[in-house]
């Protein structure tokens, strides 16, 4: 009896798994057809962001287009990049902040569905903060108090399930990290510098 028991245990559980859809989480991936190359960078569009100071995480959601609230986290926060590899996730090693010390493996589960497709967002935050939606209620709060938050336009992948390679992030776009100026602010901006030009000149 114990050993059907256990026997059924197993056979469920590698159901269970075998059930799940998996992606690569990785922004630097060339070998991928078409190659993903998304960096992510600073508010001003163009300096890459990396180490430590940062959290870079995948967020799902069963079927296509789902809603941006409708996403959740997906296996665990890893770190960017440095020097001429900053922007990109961190892919190997170890993973160490606030939600603990991992190995980090490009492969997530990001679904119950046996290989569906999945709508996925990548979210970017100071790694002050263990969670993005922790970061995001700061930066929400005080947008000059230093905190930096990002997030990927959401979009569309069909999964992998196991024994098949995990999906690729195809349809990924880099995007830069707020704070970025509201458009308001930036035409005051430049109406201010256009007052001080033509006061100069009156003078």
């Amino acid at each position: 009896m114990k050993k059907t028991i256990l026997i059924l245990a197993i056979a469920n559980l590698t159901v269970f798994s075998y059930g799940q859809g998996f992606v690569t989480f990785n922004n630097n991936n060339g070998s991928a057809t078409p190659a993903v190359i998304a960096p992510i960078t600073d508010s001003d569009g163009t300096t890459r962001v990396g180490g430590a100071a940062y959290y870079a995480q995948c967020y799902a959601a069963d079927g296509a287009n789902a809603s941006s609230n409708s996403l959740t986290a997906k296996g665990f926060a890893v770190n960017l990049r440095t020097s001429a590899n900053a922007g990109f996730f961190q892919t190997s090693g170890t993973a160490a902040g606030a939600q603990g010390s991992q190995p980090v493996s490009p492969s997530v589960a990001v679904t119950a569905a046996n290989g569906g497709t999945v709508t996925i967002q990548v979210r970017v935050w100071s790694s002050t903060f263990a969670t993005y939606e922790a970061a995001l209620s700061a930066y929400t709060a005080n947008p000059n108090g230093g905190v930096r938050v990002g997030a990927s336009t959401p979009f569309n992948v069909a999964s992998v399930a196991p024994p098949g390679t995990p999906a690729d992030l195809q349809g990924l776009a880099g995007f830069s990290l707020q704070p970025i100026p509201e458009p308001s602010t930036i035409a005051l901006g430049i109406l201010g510098a256009g007052s001080l030009l033509f006061l100069r000149r009156k003078k």
